[in-house]
């Protein structure tokens, strides 16, 4: 079987979507030994992937680059398209978008299929870009329940068209030895009894950061001994943002106490997440199972706190794998992080719990699920 994925990013660009795209085309390779082919940016930071056909050709995903994208599908004449949405570097373009429609009009016979990969948060605009993947696509892959019950709210025409497969995280854990665990710590100017607490993820205003600055001063004040350590992209002179987050911690004087590590790579993110001491891992619209920075500090066995909207993804239960708390509560994200500061029991007790739970999300299961959804589809 032949599946050519559409994605506008691979590593070593800088987009979650393009790191789940490396990955899952990997482990379909590995799993089913399916001909993969993914076409993406004309960049040279993209990486060849060993096994897969990589194919950097879309200078601008502009609509005047929609007619070289068409031509090298009828060139690779795919059994399943697979369409990777959105990512960084399809910025504000309409091509993707318009996409579904044309490619349906020419190759009507070939399947169409979407991952979404943010439905609910989407900005409005965003969310109307959707339209031609809901009606032209043949299935729309959510990576998690809560998208499905959100879409499903909106168009229910949609319930047999619908599939979720959870993702996973890009971070393998890299264990580190007691030795090179303080090491690094001590690199990062974190003393023997203070305690370090890290955020990893994109740094984006929807996640609500500055509550986590505000929660460290008091904790400060009230007499702890922690540092914050931010594993993310960091780019105050041209992110609004970022300088303000900036300027939040200059008024709070918080510049001894807050790491900003900047971008890393896998390797390093994991390596970064078991120097820690307490994962938090704050969203303002509540965890889900589509957020893989919060899968990746379960993997690492971490002791989590993190934020509830209406209701947790299933399976997950506060108290047994997380600490929860409303989302821009600071006096609750603060108690919750004293709790856990307070209680090493507590935190071993969450840490390992975190850890088993985080078994149910594999590659092996991610490829499976998209096998056996190919195999159907191209059945019919």
């Amino acid at each position: 079987m032949k599946v050519c994925i559409i994605s506008g990013t691979l590593p070593d660009l800088k987009c979650g979507v393009g790191d789940y795209t490396s990955c899952l085309s990997l482990e379909l390779k590995r799993f089913a030994n399916l001909k993969i082919s993914v076409i993406t940016s004309l960049d040279s930071r993209i990486k060849q992937i060993e096994g897969i056909k990589i194919i950097p050709i879309i200078k601008s995903w502009r609509i005047s680059e929609i007619s070289k994208l068409l031509r090298i599908l009828r060139k690779e004449d795919p059994d399943i398209v697979h369409i990777q949405y959105p990512t960084q570097s399809y910025k504000n373009k309409l091509m993707i978008n318009i996409f579904p429609i044309i490619f349906k009009m020419l190759f009507p016979k070939v399947p169409l299929i979407v991952t979404i990969h943010d439905v609910k948060t989407a900005h409005f605009l965003n969310k109307i870009r959707l339209l031609p993947f809901l009606f032209f696509s043949q299935t729309i892959i959510l990576t998690a329940i809560e998208e499905k019950e959100y879409l499903l709210r909106r168009s229910p025409f949609l319930n047999k068209r619908i599939r979720v497969i959870h993702i996973n995280s890009n971070i393998s854990k890299y264990n580190l030895s007691t030795e090179q665990r303080n090491g690094l710590r001590l690199s990062l100017g974190v003393g023997k009894n203070e305690v370090l607490l890290s955020n990893f993820g994109y740094i984006l205003p929807k996640k609500g950061m500055e509550v986590l600055l505000y929660s460290l001063r008091v904790l400060l004040d009230n007499g702890y001994k922690v540092k914050l350590i931010f594993i993310s992209d960091f780019d105050p002179k041209h992110n609004k943002y970022h300088a303000r987050l900036e300027e939040i911690v200059e008024q709070l004087n918080l510049g001894k106490h807050v790491i900003w590590q900047g971008y890393q790579s896998p390797e390093s993110v994991s390596r970064f997440l078991s120097a820690s001491d307490i994962a938090v891992q704050i969203y303002h619209d509540g965890v889900s199972f589509r957020r893989s920075s919060f899968l990746a500090a379960l993997s690492h066995g971490l002791p989590i706190v993190t934020t509830k909207a209406k209701k947790l993804p299933q399976g997950l239960s506060e108290q047994l794998h997380v600490v929860i708390v409303s989302p821009g509560d600071i006096n609750g994200l603060t108690e919750a992080i004293k709790k856990l500061i307070g209680s090493d029991s507590l935190r071993i007790k969450l840490g390992d719990a975190a850890m088993f739970f985080s078994k149910r999300f594999s590659w092996e299961a991610v490829a499976e699920k998209h096998f056996l959804l190919y195999q159907d589809i191209v059945k019919k």
